[in-house]
């Protein structure tokens, strides 16, 4: 018996840590998935302390994430230079609420919104900020005090791949633009 127990742990903890092996890059851990990756999302604002369950899929037609929170803030913004004129631009997409399945709330956009394979992706940035959030504000001074302009800090809400990361975890994505 004593036997039986041993290698039923020792199977749990396989499956638990196969299942959640981390990845590095530059904004922090992820978990690729076969078809997208799970980012994390901050328990609270402005902590460090994080669950990894905003699932980034790349569907056959569609870019869709799915959150077990529902989101006031979700979308998806691509840095990249243009293949005409190599001039760089940013392009920010909100992925649209589609449905709530088994929990779960679904987000997604066509591929045909985001920017085309012809395009040099050199970052993806997501942003999913959980609806009941107070995201904290952030000021830009010049040198003498005054207050130019104010932003939301996605800190924890976010996840950034930049240069090569886009290529080398998001490979099926870049696969799926038009």
């Amino acid at each position: 018996m004593k036997r039986h127990i041993i290698i039923l742990l020792t199977i749990c903890i396989c499956a638990v840590s196969c299942g959640s092996h981390k990845t590095k890059v530059f904004d922090g851990y992820f978990i690729k998935k076969e078809n997208g990756v799970v980012l994390p999302i901050a328990k609270i604002p402005e902590s460090k302390a994080v669950d990894y369950e905003i699932e980034v899929l790349f569907d056959e037609h569609e870019l869709v994430l799915r959150s077990t929170q529902m989101l006031g803030s979700c979308y998806v913004s691509f840095l990249y230079e243009k293949a005409k004129d190599g001039q760089r631009d940013v392009m920010d997409v909100d992925l649209d609420f589609q449905d709530r399945i088994n929990g779960k709330y679904i987000y997604a956009i066509p591929y045909g919104w985001l920017p085309g394979k012809a395009n040099r992706i050199k970052g993806v940035t997501f942003f999913y900020a959980p609806m009941d959030v107070a995201l904290p504000i952030k000021e830009e001074k010049d040198s003498e005090g005054t207050v130019l302009f104010t932003y939301p800090d996605y800190t924890g809400y976010k996840f950034m791949f930049q240069g090569d990361e886009v290529e080398k975890y998001l490979s099926t994505l870049l696969n799926k633009l038009r």
